[in-house]
């Protein structure tokens, strides 16, 4: 049984082939093998803070930096979503690269209270 670790240093991506030597403490040949890995990068989510809307209006999301998206609330994917919360929501999306790595960021679309008009 071999235990090894390999820690990729921050930033690291790629195929990595690493060397496995065994040796042995007395009669078994010396015995190596090559592994090659894939090490995928680490999506960045960028967003920009949307401006504050009035209830009953709606605002497009937008993100970059992955492959794909999932957000919630509201279970939508893509890019660009478009949303129209009733109240003010904290919205949170997942990117994901080819690879399957992760990187999570929030939104914040405030909801101002449309304006009460009476006439009298």
């Amino acid at each position: 049984m071999l235990n090894a670790t390999y820690i990729p240093a921050p930033g690291e991506n790629g195929e990595v082939i690493l060397q496995l030597i065994a040796n042995s403490a007395k009669f078994c040949p010396v015995s190596l093998d090559l592994v090659k890995i894939t090490i995928d990068k680490k999506p960045i989510v960028l967003t920009t803070q949307p401006d504050a809307i009035c209830s009953g209006n709606s605002t497009e999301l937008t993100v970059s930096g992955a492959n794909s998206y999932f957000w919630t609330p509201g279970n939508m994917t893509g890019s660009s979503v478009t949303v129209s919360p009733n109240e003010t929501t904290k919205y949170t999306v997942v990117g994901i690269s080819n690879k399957g790595c992760l990187d999570t960021t929030q939104i914040l679309v405030v909801v101002k209270p449309s304006p009460v008009v009476s006439l009298t």
